[in-house]
C-alpha cells in the first residue's frame, strides 16, 4: 500500500479504530489522544512502505500498543503536590508514641498478644 492508499484507509476506517481505543481505554480524553498518536504512526509506516494485508487488524495492533504505550507513560509520571498540600505535610506532626491508638478495644501500645489474652480467646473459642 502507499502512502495514499493508507491515509485514504485511515480516514475510511477512523471511526472504527478510534472505537477500538476507546473500547481500551474508556476515557474519551485519553481515546482521542491515543488515537492522535495511532495516525501519526499509520502514517509514519506509509512513509516508510508498510503494506499490512489487513489494514484494520493492522491498525488495531498499532492502537493496542500505543494505548499500553500510553498507560506506562502515565504510571512514570510524577505527581505534582500544591504548595498548599507541601505545608500541611511539613506543618504536620506526628503524635507522641504513647498516645497513638491501637487497634479498637486495645489499651494504646499494647496488643492481646503483648497482655497474654490472645491464647486464651483461642482457647476459648476451639471446638471441644
Amino acid at each position: 500500500m502507499k502512502q495514499p492508499e493508507l491515509a485514504k484507509s485511515l480516514l475510511e476506517n477512523r471511526r472504527a479504530i478510534f472505537g477500538f481505543v476507546f473500547a481500551l481505554t474508556r476515557d474519551f480524553e485519553a481515546a482521542e489522544e491515543v488515537f492522535q498518536e495511532v495516525s501519526l504512526a499509520i502514517l509514519d509506516e506509509a512513509a516508510r512502505g508498510t503494506q499490512p494485508e489487513d489494514f484494520l487488524a493492522w491498525s488495531r495492533e498499532l492502537a493496542r500498543h500505543r494505548v499500553a504505550d500510553f498507560y506506562r507513560a502515565r504510571r512514570r509520571a510524577p505527581v505534582p503536590l500544591s504548595e498548599s498540600m507541601v505545608d500541611a505535610i511539613l506543618g504536620a506532626e506526628a503524635p507522641p508514641r504513647d498516645d497513638r491508638p491501637g487497634r479498637p478495644g486495645e489499651e494504646a501500645g499494647r496488643s492481646r498478644w503483648r497482655r497474654g489474652e490472645a491464647g486464651a480467646r483461642r482457647a476459648a473459642r476451639a471446638p471441644r
